[in-house]
This record gives structure tokens, sequence and C-alpha cells, in this order.
């Protein structure tokens, strides 16, 4: 089981805790921090991260819409392979991921992440616990 403890994050009033987890690119051997998001259809991250990482990357078939992206927005998808770390615990997974110019925030959704999960969300103690399935499809 990976445990994570939520991510302190400066807002104009103080403070603010969340469920932000490191998501490793072992391709370039480069980290990204991302909002655990259960309401997220996908994974969503930067598509100059797409250039990195050489993805092919493919029109998506429908448009990404809520509060993080704002409005309905065009998306395009890659795969690409995926790492969580924690203490001793290396988990890695290749997903199809959704690309998308200038997001607010890099999100861990359903999608190619938490259908691979089941995820314990300690809200009192501020930590995220992910524990992989059998689902999760290895590289």
């Amino acid at each position: 089981m990976l445990d994570y403890p939520y991510m302190e994050v400066p807002t104009r009033d103080g403070v603010d805790f969340k469920p932000i987890i490191q998501l490793r690119l072992p391709s370039i051997n480069r980290s990204l921090d991302v909002l655990v998001d259960t309401g997220a259809q996908t994974i969503v991250l930067p598509v100059a991260w797409a250039n990195r990482l050489g993805v092919t990357l493919t029109p998506g078939q429908r448009e990404i819409s809520g509060i993080i992206a704002g409005e309905s927005t065009p998306y395009s998808v890659g795969e690409i392979q995926l790492e969580l770390r924690r203490a001793a615990q290396i988990v890695q997974w290749v997903a199809t991921v959704a690309f998308i110019d200038n997001p607010k925030r890099s999100l861990f959704g359903y999608l190619g992440g938490l259908e691979f999960f089941h995820a314990h969300f300690l809200g009192p103690e501020r930590r995220l616990l992910l524990d992989p399935q059998s689902n999760l499809p290895l590289p």
C-alpha cells in the first residue's frame, strides 16, 4: 500500500491540504505533482510533457470538461509508462493519458489511474492510501 501525506498548499487565507502525489515518468526520470481527483475522468497532463516524453499523440474522441479544464477542452491521448513510489514500494504501469494545453493542475483521475487502485482518503489524518489492484497493466 502506498501511503501519501496530503500536500500543504498555500492559499490567500493561509494553507490548504490536498491529496497531491508525485507521479513519476520513468522514461525521462522526472516527477510531476498531480492532484488525486476522484471526479476526474482520466489522468490529465500538460501537452508540453508529451513532447518531452516522445509520445505519439492521437486526438481524443470527446472533450474534457469541468472545473480544472474550464470550458470543454479538446485533448490528445498518448500511452506512457507511469510510476508511483513510496518508501521501498514501486508500482509501474502503462496508461493512456489525456494531454491538454496548459491545464490549471495535472490530475490523477479514473481512467489510467484510479481504476487500478483502491483509494482511501483519510481526511482527519491528511493521508491518502493507494492500494494497487490485480488489473494494473504492467509495462
